[in-house]
């Protein structure tokens, strides 16, 4: 993944419009963006590789993890 000049950003969040529209703005200002639905998929794309310079997590994520835990 080629990483713009503002670096990578994952954000975790279960509102796919809070996604949607965050990873927008985002992208708007040359930051690289992935996403994910749940805790899970958060720690799935991590164990695969992905390297974030920041974590944008919602922490009253649903009931199998919350962003605390994700944080962790």
């Amino acid at each position: 993944m080629n990483v713009g000049t503002a670096g990578l950003i994952l954000h975790v969040d279960d509102e796919r419009s809070v996604r949607e529209s965050l990873s927008m703005v985002l992208r708007a200002d040359d930051y690289v963006v992935s996403s994910a639905a749940s805790g899970t998929e958060a720690l799935q794309l991590g164990s695969g590789g992905l390297h974030p310079d920041v974590f944008i997590v919602d922490f009253n994520l649903g009931p199998q993890m919350n962003g605390a835990e994700v944080a962790e």
